[in-house]
């Protein structure tokens, strides 16, 4: 399980929402949720938005803490990375340089 899979079942749990509830609120599936949940996929940064709205947290609480496992790039970082298919290849690598120096 990732850091925002952990955090979002964590928010989930304190809603007292389920998961169906979760998904109408957030206008997504709830295939989408219980992937998102068990950390087989991660959502892009639009979809983690909803989610935030929707359980009525920020999006900081879904993705600003460091990960479960240790890994000492915040999870937002990474979604930011993921999403980059609109950066031209200068913005991407220094994309990369800043995360590379996040952990050092």
């Amino acid at each position: 399980m990732n850091g925002f899979a952990y955090r979002l079942g964590a928010c989930l749990n304190a809603s007292g929402m389920t998961q169906r509830q979760l998904a109408e609120a957030a206008g997504i599936t709830e295939a989408a949720v219980s992937k998102y949940l068990s950390g087989e996929r991660v959502p892009r940064s639009v979809t983690v938005g909803a989610l935030a709205r929707a359980l009525g947290v920020s999006v900081a609480a879904l993705l600003d803490e460091p990960a479960a496992d240790g890994d000492s790039v915040p999870e937002a970082v990474s979604v930011i990375a993921r999403n980059a298919r609109s950066l031209t290849d200068e913005q991407k690598q220094i994309l990369f340089r800043a995360i590379a120096n996040l952990k050092d």
